[in-house]
């Protein structure tokens, strides 16, 4: 079955993109990128998480 959008939903999705487009381009060495993912995919939760700001902030 297929829905269609009501106005507000479509809006919605509109006003999202736009926010998505504003958004500032990151970028990061292709070593940065590789150990940022490890670093993220091996950690347990948001504690974790919390401890890699430091690490994140030195890619920024």
């Amino acid at each position: 079955m297929v829905g269609l959008l009501s106005n507000s939903e479509v809006l919605r999705v509109l006003h999202d993109r736009g926010a998505d487009a504003s958004q500032p381009t990151v970028t990061a060495r292709a070593n940065e990128q590789m150990a940022y993912h490890y670093l993220t995919e091996h950690s347990a939760g948001l504690q974790d998480t919390m401890a890699l700001q430091h690490f994140i902030q030195l890619l920024e």
